[in-house]
């Protein structure tokens, strides 16, 4: 397990980007959090590491967005899938199983679909800091989501300078809690301990 403590969208975006540089065809990223925790920010890190072009956001209402690249990224939002059936009409197994990376927002969503080796990220926001995140554990991630509502999940969706958080946040700090699934990830984070510099 590694923490990461993230003070900015930037902070954000540099573990992903972090992580990005070490992914292969093949590997699954799970990313958990409530609304507005910054998870499409950590995919814009990702999208970055991994040399992919072009404006990452979060594919609320497609699914699925594919980013092409020398490996190709697969940007999934389950939200607004209903569970397994669902997401097999909407191409999800095929991007599991494929020749890209695959990043997750709502993995919960899908569980019983995911590989058993993946790396699971937890972004936190500190009750400390300002905001109840309804309890600050794992499964946490639906409060506060409506239909309707915009599901950016922005600390800042690429079209500002990213310098806040969401609206409500005074600190804007982050607790990124990367869990490691399989001997492939363990030895992953061990290397991210590196690459992302201070902030764990």
């Amino acid at each position: 397990m590694l923490v990461y403590r993230a003070f900015s969208p930037r902070d954000t975006r540099r573990l992903g980007e972090a992580l990005g540089k070490l992914l292969d065809p093949g590997d699954v990223v799970c990313i958990e959090g409530q609304l507005g925790a910054g998870k499409t920010v950590f995919v814009q890190g990702v999208a970055a590491g991994m040399g992919v072009r072009g404006r990452v956001v979060s594919p609320t209402f497609t699914i699925i967005h594919e980013h092409p690249g020398k490996i190709p990224l697969y940007h999934i939002d389950a939200y607004r899938l209903e569970g397994v059936p669902d997401a097999e009409s909407a191409g999800v197994e095929e991007c599991l199983y494929g020749a890209g990376a695959v990043a997750i927002e709502w993995p919960e969503r899908i569980r019983e679909l995911l590989p058993e080796e993946r790396l699971d990220v937890e972004i936190r926001m500190p009750i400390d800091d300002g905001i109840d995140d309804g309890g600050g554990g794992r499964g946490t991630s639906g409060k506060g989501k409506r239909d309707g509502e915009s599901l950016d999940d922005d600390e800042g969706d690429g079209d500002g300078d990213g310098d806040g958080h969401s609206d409500g946040d005074v600190s804007g700090a982050r607790e990124i809690v990367l869990f490691p699934r399989g001997d492939r990830f363990r030895r992953m984070v061990e290397e991210l301990k590196a690459l992302a510099g201070p902030g764990y």
